[in-house]
């Protein structure tokens, strides 16, 4: 049980989880990448007034789990929401659109670190490929962590630079018919032409 508590709370801090609750809530418009998501039914919004708190209490969490210092950019959250125990989060970290390098080197690092935090107390599998997001391509890192032989969960860390930002689409499921309302909303959102 210990194990499954230092786990959840990685995954938390990881996706930027605030704990606060909103009401139900469809259409979501983010006008810094014209992004328009439908947040399915079940789905509750969440307020950001906990998230320098959660940000920073998780931080130290990864750095006892790493053994290391964990360097956190300054995002900004979108959107956050929560079914039951599943999580959902949308943020964007400003980027310089010329380093290329420096941009796919963040994302593998972040990967990584995911990886060897989950891997320390469980089974872990792992796989990269890409997903559809509206009408952009992203790549996909999927983790699921195997608890016990009959307890798991899903994260998986959907990222693109895109117009100026590194665009990072976080999410946690611990059923397949949760993951797939979240990977449907992504597939259906939709990006404006003319932003």
């Amino acid at each position: 049980m210990k194990y499954l508590m230092r786990i959840l709370f990685i995954a938390i801090f990881l996706i930027c989880l605030k704990d606060s609750f909103c009401q139900d809530s469809t259409k979501h418009y983010f006008k810094e990448i014209g992004w328009t998501i439908h947040v399915p039914l079940g789905f509750k919004v969440l307020g950001i007034d906990q998230h320098s708190t959660m940000v920073n209490s998780g931080k130290k969490g990864m750095e006892q789990a790493l053994d290391t210092t964990v360097n956190t950019l300054k995002a900004i959250n979108l959107i956050s929401a929560r079914k039951s125990r599943n999580y959902f989060d949308a943020s964007l970290t400003r980027i310089n659109s010329g380093i290329e390098t420096t941009k796919a080197n963040f994302i593998k690092s972040q990967e990584e670190a995911i990886y060897k935090a989950f891997s320390k107390d469980a089974k872990v599998d792992s796989s990269s490929t890409t997903m559809n997001v509206g009408s952009q391509i992203f790549r996909k890192f999927e983790i699921v962590v195997h608890i016990n032989e009959t307890a798991s969960f899903g994260m998986n860390m959907v990222t693109k630079a895109y117009k100026g930002y590194y665009f990072l689409i976080a999410y946690v499921y611990l059923d397949k018919e949760t993951k797939q309302q979240i990977e449907t909303m992504l597939i259906e959102s939709m990006f404006s032409a003319y932003e």
